[in-house]
């Protein structure tokens, strides 16, 4: 006896739908790592490049 194979059919809407709830996953990770990634550069970098201090070169031009 010989086994044929089996075909599904996919209609276009639900490829299009697997795909959109594909993207929403992935987007929502990726938007989380970058996040991760900011805040390892925020806890590991001086505070001097994330605040405006009275020594800063904005402070300078702002005043003289």
């Amino acid at each position: 006896m010989v086994v044929q194979p089996v075909y599904e059919v996919i209609k276009k809407e639900d490829l299009a739908a697997a795909f959109a709830d594909a993207l929403t996953v992935w987007g929502a990770e990726l938007m989380a790592a970058i996040n991760r990634l900011i805040d390892l550069a925020a806890s590991s970098a001086g505070s001097s490049l994330w605040t405006w201090g009275y020594t800063s070169r904005w402070d300078y031009d702002m005043w003289y």
